[in-house]
């Protein structure tokens, strides 16, 4: 659980990263007080220039009204006839519908100001299109095209030697290596920016830079650096006197003082964030605010105190029509209840956010409210209910290696391992017959040579030469034969050893399942049933045992592909070992229980790691790697 809360606030930097950086686009990068270049009279330039700056006002603190304005600015264009006036409003229809996550619908306006911006030939605002549309694929982990637009606006901004902006894109493209986990490129596109940034000595965006590369810090779990840079940054904005990006890292401060496990001072600095927050009505921020104040208070085990922060949450989640944060809200109260032993609460409160987070397909929560719904059937005696909810938490897709894929290894490894012991055994009787085959053909020859010594007298000498090196070779040759015959037979019977180990356990299940089948006490052979399934699959000990047997097989692979790549996490060598024994994607997909797109992620972010071009075949490589 505890690896749980550290995922989520390593994952609310990244969250609140994404939101500074579309704000950045929108609010540092278009300012709303440059005069907008219209033919028309200058009471609808006034107008124009009253309707963005009201949009802009409102955009942190009701979206549903910034919306308002915005299209009230669209209707002033159109009313005119002003391409300019109907581009910006197209432009801020667009940030406005992103900011309450309808990326469609934005993407949908931001190409519409980007073909008017084009039209009108004025680069500049056609690249800051651009960036935000990048930013909305971004958002919808569409990463490839993200990278596309950004290069887009990068180009632009280069062509007319906007150094600014120039910066602002390294800027972005350090946001996406970081989602990426390329946390190297991700600091040097950070690093970049915030050179640029100094030069034209731009502090607050210089200090945006800084803090972008402390959440690289956070993300690689260096929190105590991470820490540091933070500290300087918040500084920065209070001289800067800019209360909205302060309140932001004082946030991923909250967040690295809670991976540290120092609770009290990530409570503090997370309401320092909310009293500001809620001075200046930054409503979007709220939301993190109590997001990471319930998970801190459930880390502290004040459950009462947890429930009570949930509620709000869900409350302001509502009124900002925000359902990421209502479901971790609705998770978060469930599990509250649960501790507390309020299971019927906690059950409804599961059922509700497992709903939301289906109908929004947010499969990072699905997994947690399974677990807590299982220990919530539990806790009222239902242990039917109890071990059906277990059943679709191993299902769940929350996790690259998830409970059920423990049991989607075990059993296609067995069939692998039985399939590769039969052939080994065919394989060794084959070199034995080979073997024989051998020394007969060399008994032969050294007859054939002794018969036709007088024939051949004058070659005598090279013949004896060349039979005697032949010799020498064919005999290291039978040692190395033979050492690997043993090795093979050692091998062979630790596996045995293993599949009986793991036919005793299935055997025990059989045994278990026969009972609550002739037995009238399902529930107490069910609950059985249940520790004993979720004993097995939650053992690490299978994978530890495929480790050591697949190192025998490939011996010291694991080791020299490490010290090569150094940053390869356990998780990497897993994936590797399985492409290494020609496992395909689809099965790949079944024994991590992921989904195919999550094997796709896995094999891209693992490409990177190798330092692989898109040309190169990352099985090629692996299968090739000495």
């Amino acid at each position: 659980m505890l690896k749980i809360v550290r995922r989520h606030f390593s994952f609310l930097i990244l969250l609140l990263a994404v939101v500074l950086v579309i704000v950045g686009c929108n609010d540092r990068m278009s300012n709303p007080s440059v005069p907008i270049n219209t033919s028309k009279t200058g009471v609808d330039s006034v107008k124009a220039q009253q309707l963005i700056a009201l949009w802009q006002d409102s955009l942190m603190q009701n979206t549903e009204l910034s919306k308002s304005y915005a299209q009230d600015l669209l209707n002033l264009g159109q009313k005119q006839g002003d391409s300019t006036f109907i581009a910006r409003g197209f432009q801020n229809l667009g940030v406005s519908e992103f900011y309450v996550g309808n990326l469609d619908v934005s993407l949908r306006y931001y190409k519409e100001a980007v073909s008017i911006y084009r039209q009108l030939g004025d680069q500049r605002l056609e690249g800051s299109m651009y960036h935000n549309i990048a930013n909305n694929f971004k958002q919808q982990t569409r990463y490839d095209s993200a990278f596309a637009y950004n290069s887009r606006a990068l180009a632009l901004f280069q062509k007319l030697n906007d150094t600014l902006r120039t910066a602002a894109s390294y800027d972005f493209a350090s946001g996406i290596h970081l989602e990426l986990s390329n946390t190297k490129q991700s600091l040097e596109y950070a690093q970049r920016a915030a050179k640029l940034f100094s030069q034209v000595g731009d502090t607050l965006r210089y200090t945006d830079a800084l803090s972008k590369i402390a959440d690289n810090q956070a993300f690689m779990g260096k929190d105590s650096l991470a820490l540091q840079v933070y500290r300087e940054v918040a500084q920065n904005y209070r001289r800067a006197n800019d209360s909205y990006y302060l309140a932001g890292v004082l946030i991923k401060m909250g967040s690295s003082l809670a991976n540290l496990n120092q609770l009290d001072s990530a409570v503090y600095y997370t309401r320092e964030s909310q009293r500001i927050n809620e001075a200046g009505n930054f409503s979007y921020n709220m939301l993190s605010d109590l997001d990471i104040l319930g998970n801190l208070y459930i880390k502290q085990e004040d459950f009462t105190k947890a429930a009570e922060n949930s509620r709000k949450l869900i409350a302001l989640a509502d009124a900002q029509n925000s359902v990421f944060y209502k479901v971790n809200a609705l998770l978060n109260l469930g599990e509250a209840q649960l501790k507390l032993k309020n299971y019927n609460a906690s059950i409804k409160a599961l059922e509700e956010g497992l709903d939301l987070a289906k109908r929004n397909r947010i499969s990072a929560n699905q997994q947690r409210a399974y677990l807590y719904l299982t220990q919530a059937y539990e806790g009222l005696g239902q242990y039917d209910n109890a071990l059906a909810t277990y059943k679709l938490f191993k299902k769940s897709d929350d996790s690259l290696f998830g409970v059920e894929s423990q049991r989607n290894f075990d059993e296609l490894r067995t069939q692998y391992e039985t399939e590769k012991k039969e052939q080994q055994i065919f394989t060794q009787q084959n070199e034995i017959a080979l073997l024989e085959e051998k020394t007969t053909r060399q008994q032969l020859q050294q007859t054939l040579l002794i018969g036709g010594v007088v024939v051949l007298l004058l070659l005598l000498g090279a013949i004896t030469y060349g039979y005697r090196q032949k010799s020498r070779l064919k005999a290291v040759e039978s040692e190395a034969i033979e050492q690997e015959l043993a090795f093979k037979d050692k091998e062979l019977v630790t596996h045995v050893l293993h599949l009986a180990k793991k036919n005793e356990a299935l055997e025990t299940i059989l045994q278990q399942a026969q009972l609550v089948h002739e037995t009238n006490d399902h529930q107490k052979h069910c609950k059985n049933l249940i520790r004993t399934i979720s004993g097995e699959l939650q053992s690490d000990a299978y994978w530890e045992d495929f480790t050591r047997y697949y190192e025998n097989v490939h011996k010291d692979f694991n080791l020299a592909i490490q010290s090569r790549f150094p940053d390869l996490t356990a998780n990497d060598l897993r994936l590797i070992a399985l492409l290494k024994m020609n496992i395909s994607s689809k099965q790949i997909s079944q024994i991590l229980h992921i989904s195919p797109e999550g094997v796709k992620k896995a094999r891209y972010r693992l490409r990177k790691k190798l330092n692989l071009a898109t040309e190169d075949s990352l099985e090629s490589f692996i299968h090739q790697f000495r």
